[in-house]
């Protein structure tokens, strides 16, 4: 499955850049803005989809009793997220 998924992203990542690069063809300066916003898309669409699809794999048992555990990891989460994308907009807009 993974190689599957590496193969597909060797074929589609290539023709990604050069669509992106076709679209700057002309434009001077902040070239990388739209390739840089497409990855951040992709990654918080990964991680909703994460979010929402992927299961719990420890058993009810073993999992912490109180609801404090799940509100952290859910606001670790969060806050990973809005500081990779205040970094990617504060790259984006530096130039």
């Amino acid at each position: 499955m993974i190689g599957v998924a590496f193969s597909i992203g060797f074929l589609l990542g290539p023709l990604i850049g050069a669509a992106f690069s076709l679209q700057t063809k002309g434009h001077e300066g902040q070239f990388y803005v739209a390739p840089a916003l497409y990855a951040l898309t992709l990654a918080i669409l990964d991680v909703i989809f994460l979010a929402v699809f992927l299961k719990e794999t420890l058993p009810r048992e073993k999992r912490v009793r109180n609801g404090t555990g799940r509100a952290k990891s859910f606001l670790s989460l969060f806050v990973s997220v809005l500081v990779s994308v205040y970094v990617s907009v504060c790259l984006c807009l530096s130039v």
